[in-house]
């Protein structure tokens, strides 16, 4: 029936049903199907002569015939609502595709009809009363084959597999008016999850939620997923989501659980993941694996290897939930990380005797950890191993141990395993010859980092930013900035561009040698290019500019990261109070010790010692004191350059009592006095009248083989004797 509404279809446009069918004999069919090239000769086909036709429709209507004969929907590509249209009108158009589509939905092809009902969106171009009054008359045309709602939802989801999701929405929302079903407005809801829409994805929630179809839990998890992943979570929401689930009755499953789980995770709050787990088993909520092995992973890789143990063995503790492939890969990672390989080998056993096959990727952990802690040889063997083990190296794993020995200089052993590999016929990839490349750099081998890069670029390998940023590191050790600037402009001509880390290398050498003028270029050049400074470059410039003593510029610059919301870190403070401690400046540097630690910035020993030199200058030794009792309770310890500050301090307001007990207390920690804290002692003791203990530090420092600076020896001559003024 259907062939012969088609052969109607076709007569009116001079090609008779029956020269159509038998242009299509079934050997002629074959042929066209195995070869995949249409017969296009017109003289093939008898035609009638009082009706012309059309080279394209001829070829249209052999297309048409073939699809509906063979079924075949490889030649689908070829037939185009708009070609139609052009050919035939719109009207007849319909009506082919109605027949067409009707044919494929008899034996269920719903993939074939949604490649025709995307060449109808195709011919309207957007989501629109054109395009919803052609899909209505196809509808009408089609006589129940297919609903206005299946053929919208058709529309919907190729709207989002071209990434439309604003024409998907609008169809939505038309399509809601002859009633929707739930699992598409999922469905799209999903899509819209998966590529980042936050904005549409609330909106289209929201909706569901006022004015249907009602969410379900799938809704729900679609939702939970779109707060806890991402570069940005959104946590706050997520337990919102969880509140509202209860409210309604709604009963979350374990991949909603699994999301918020994850995201609490991804969030640094592993512990409070851990305890809401802990809370669902139980509870006997429902949880799976994902849930387990979220937790693990967030422990693991805050090195909290106890944590994630406990919740390995809890995992197997549980029905349903024992650990898999991926939780024994997670936990032997962390532990190879750590350098525990003796449980790693453990868990591995354990793999074995519950029949769970390691797989390289466990074993590229191993390895990875091995190098990490320089265990070359056990590294050398467990990689020989794996042939016997039926698992076999491939190009990663020899990735892993030829970065291991460039890491350790050991470029030999490095080229072998790159020869080896080669002659195994795997293909080396930017990664390996960037690792041989930054090995040669390491060691100052410069000119042979540039032969193996002329190499990769003869093999055809394109550099990458990590490339390029290890040979400009490579020409800023050797002092060679010029060249450095070179490659930086070279970079442009692989279609490589610098990134963050790029400019922090360069600008970071620059600082070191004192070139701010091409820091400040380099530095306009990178924001002009879309990147933001992060705090390791500004606090790298703010400590060349307290080095140099310009105050005012480290000072503009760090009230620059503030506006720019970029938290001042450890290193950032401790130049910002060194610097102001050279100048005296107390109350600033106590201001800016006080707001370091407010952020939760722990102080270290620069910090310490800069602030507890300053006070001991002031003579505010108590402060000091202070000082160094808070550093002794952070597990900070006083170094030399602290106790000579207090020395130093206590000598000048002759308390020398205290002076005498913190110079034993610093020799007892095996800290050598210095001239200086030799000479405050000497010289205090003298003012206070006791020229004898000052004769006996004298000669103290003499038996030290420390020579007298001018200040001690024009009160002592070289035997300790004091000389007569």
């Amino acid at each position: 029936m259907l062939r012969s509404q088609v052969g109607s279809f076709f007569q009116k446009e001079s090609l008779s049903r029956g020269s159509l069918f038998r242009f299509f004999s079934s050997a002629a069919a074959a042929s066209c199907v195995n070869s995949q090239v249409l017969p296009i000769n017109p003289t093939t086909t008898r035609v009638e002569k009082s009706e012309p036709y059309t080279r394209k429709q001829f070829l249209l209507r052999q297309l048409v015939a073939i699809v509906l004969r063979t079924l075949d929907s490889r030649f689908l590509s070829g037939i185009s609502f708009e070609g139609s249209v052009n050919c035939y009108g719109l009207p007849r158009s319909l009506k082919l595709f109605a027949v067409v589509i009707e044919s494929f939905s008899s034996r269920k092809m719903n993939r074939q009809i949604q490649c025709l009902i995307g060449s109808m969106v195709d011919y309207c171009e957007i989501a629109g009363p054109n395009l919803f009054n052609l899909i209505c008359e196809l509808v009408t045309q089609l006589k129940g084959t297919m609903s206005l709602l299946h053929a919208y939802t058709a529309i919907i989801r190729y709207f989002v597999e071209l990434g439309l999701f604003e024409d998907a929405l609008l169809t939505y929302l038309e399509a809601k008016k002859v009633g929707l079903e739930r699992k598409v407005s999922n469905f799209l809801l999903k899509a819209l999850v998966d590529k980042e829409q936050f904005r549409y994805s609330r909106g289209l929630f929201y909706d569901m939620m006022m004015w249907g179809p009602a969410p379900n839990v799938y809704t729900y998890s679609i939702m939970m997923d779109l707060y806890t992943s991402g570069d940005r979570l959104y946590l706050k929401e997520a337990n919102e989501m969880l509140s509202e689930m209860r409210t309604k009755g709604i009963r979350p499953n374990a991949v909603t659980y699994s999301s918020y789980i994850h995201g609490l995770c991804c969030s640094g709050k592993v512990e409070s993941a851990w305890e809401f787990l802990k809370v669902l088993c139980v509870k006997g909520m429902p949880c799976n694996t994902y849930c387990f092995n979220g937790v693990i992973h967030g422990f693991c890789k805050a090195g909290q290897l106890t944590e994630a143990s406990s919740v390995f063995d809890e995992m197997k503790r549980q029905k349903g939930c024992e650990p898999d492939l991926h939780s024994y890969s997670i936990l032997i990672d962390g532990l190879s990380k750590q350098g525990e390989f003796s449980k790693a080998y453990c868990l591995i056993s354990d793999m074995a005797n519950k029949d769970i096959m390691p797989s390289r990727i466990t074993y590229s952990s191993v390895l990875y950890g091995l190098c990490k802690i320089g265990e070359f040889t056990t590294a050398l063997k467990l990689f020989r191993e794996l042939d016997l083990i039926g698992i076999g190296q491939d190009k990663i794993v020899y990735g892993i141990l030829i970065n291991g020995f460039c890491q350790i200089g050991d470029l030999k052993s490095a080229s072998d395993l790159f020869e080896e590999m080669t002659a195994h016929n795997f293909v080396p990839d930017v990664y390996h010859y960037t690792s041989i490349i930054h090995g040669f750099c390491k060691i100052g081998y410069l000119e042979e980092a540039l032969g193996q890069f002329d190499l990769m670029l003869g093999q055809g390998v394109l550099p990458n930013v990590v490339t390029c940023t290890v040979l400009i590191e490579g020409f800023c050790r050797k002092g060679l900035f010029e060249e450095a600037f070179s490659f930086l402009g070279r970079m442009r001509d692989f279609s490589v561009y610098p990134n963050l880390f790029t400019y922090n290398i360069i600008i970071s050498s620059l600082c070191g040698v004192g070139e701010m003028d091409g820091v400040w270029g380099l530095f306009g050049d990178l924001i002009k290019r879309g990147h933001l400074p992060d705090v390791v470059l500004y606090s790298r410039i703010i400590d060349r500019s307290v080095k140099d003593l310009d105050m005012d510029e480290a000072f503009s610059l760090y009230d620059m990261m503030l506006e720019e919301r970029i938290q001042p870190n450890k290193f950032t403070y401790s130049s910002l109070i060194n610097g102001v401690c050279r100048k005296g400046a107390v109350s600033i540097a106590l201001e800016l010790f006080d707001e370091m630690r407010s952020e939760g910035v722990v102080p270290d020993r620069k910090v310490y010692t800069s602030l507890i030199a300053v006070f001991c200058r002031a003579k505010n030794l108590k402060g000091a004191l202070q000082l160094v009792r808070e550093m002794e309770r952070r597990g900070v310890l006083p170094d030399a350059f602290v106790y000579t500050s207090l020395i130093n301090g206590f000598s000048k307001i002759l308390m020398m009592d205290v002076a005498d007990k913190l110079m034993a207390e610093m020799q007892k920690l095996g800290f050598q006095p210095s001239v200086v804290t030799y000479t405050a002692v000497i010289l205090g003791y003298h003012k206070s009248g006791m020229s004898k203990r000052a004769s006996e530090m004298y000669r103290a420092m003499l038996n030290a083989g420390i020579l007298p600076d001018f200040k001690a020896s024009m009160l002592f001559d070289t035997s300790g004797r004091e000389k007569k003024r």
